[in-house]
């Protein structure tokens, strides 16, 4: 799932959720800091699970050129910063500015 997030400057990033159980939200909906957009496995899906898929892949992208197929375990480092923000640098910035 991907969050296209406009910013006050009028760019626009997004952020990238994978291995959700559950998407609480629809293309198209606006969604704000206290909207719930999905949940992940619970305890007894969890065990029910033969994956044991029970983590959340995140990330804040810059780009969705390649429609968010693309993860952070499979790109190499120039494909990571032509798609994504540097996780560090983007929450440390971000959260100085508030």
């Amino acid at each position: 799932m991907v969050v296209e997030h406009i910013r006050p400057d009028g760019s626009t990033i997004y952020s990238s959720y994978k291995h959700l159980e559950e998407v609480t939200v629809v293309e198209g909906d606006l969604v704000d800091r206290h909207t719930r957009i999905g949940r992940l496995f619970n305890e007894a899906e969890y065990a029910a699970s033969p994956f044991k898929d029970n983590h959340l892949h995140f990330e804040m992208r810059h780009s969705m050129q390649d429609r968010g197929e693309a993860s952070w375990t499979s790109m190499t480092i120039d494909q990571l910063k032509q798609y994504a923000f540097d996780p560090w640098d983007f929450f440390t910035k971000e959260l100085s500015n508030r």
